[in-house]
């Protein structure tokens, strides 16, 4: 038997084949929009991280300007613009190692924690992980700092006085993938030992060789240091190595006359 639909019902029976594939559609380009939503929120979150660590990476970092001091009273500023290499004089060589020497060889119970800081500062990694080292070798500067100030009254003291530098000589280096200059350098220079009451004890004065090599550290290492960091190594120099020995000659050079 034959059916006859009339226009209407042919309109409707179309209309419901069509609307499975209608929904279907929908559901695609509703997947689609949910993707794409998903899509923007993660870049607005990256986006956001990123500017946070950009911001972060500016509050630390720092544009470094030195001040030549003269003597007679004037000062000549000195930017540190991008690519310079700074240019020292040996002056400021010698007196930051001045500081080392005297934070790291000297023994004040008063100041003996903050010393041993000062000298952390001018220690290339491996240096510094050996002077805090509480294994066999290691200094252990904590305990040995902790341990002077315990007994202030019964610890010798050290002082430290400068004799004369003899900056030898430099050879090519490479720090990671960065090419740099290592300098050596023989510090003579004299420690007193004195008792508690500050008598000085026998045989406590000795002649002392420190025996180094160091670098300066670039700009971009600079940079990120701290302000009170900078304070104490202004000119950012790293020892790489060096140990001390007793002056066999005693002094008696030409140079030390």
């Amino acid at each position: 038997m034959s059916v006859v639909m009339d226009e209407a019902a042919q309109k409707r029976a179309d209309s419901n084949s069509k609307l499975p594939a209608e929904k279907a559609a929908w559901r695609v380009l509703n997947n689609k929009l949910w993707i794409f939503a998903i899509f923007l929120l993660l870049v607005c979150v990256f986006q956001n991280w990123n500017n946070r660590q950009a911001f972060k990476e500016a509050m630390h970092t720092k544009e470094l300007v030195w001040i030549k001091m003269g003597p007679d009273g004037s000062a000549t500023v000195d930017e540190f613009t991008p690519g310079d290499k700074p240019i020292f004089y040996r002056a400021s060589v010698d007196g930051v190692l001045e500081k080392y020497l005297t934070a790291r060889y000297g023994v004040q119970p008063e100041t003996i924690r903050k010393d041993y800081g000062v000298a952390g500062v001018f220690m290339s990694e491996p240096m510094y992980t050996e002077f805090l080292s509480t294994q066999p070798g290691g200094f252990n500067a904590l305990q040995r700092a902790v341990d002077v100030q315990a007994n202030t009254n019964s610890v010798p003291r050290v002082e430290v006085k400068w004799g004369f530098p003899d900056h030898y000589d430099s050879v090519p280096g490479v720090f990671g993938k960065q090419k740099g200059e290592v300098f050596r350098s023989n510090i003579y220079f004299t420690t007193t030992t004195k008792s508690p009451s500050g008598l000085v004890m026998k045989d406590g004065v000795k002649k002392m060789i420190w025996r180094g090599q160091w670098r300066l550290l670039p700009k971009e290492a600079l940079e990120k240091k701290s302000t009170a960091w900078l304070r104490a190594n202004p000119i950012g120099l790293e020892i790489i190595q060096a140990d001390v020995i007793e002056d066999p000659a005693g002094y008696k050079s030409e140079e030390a006359k």
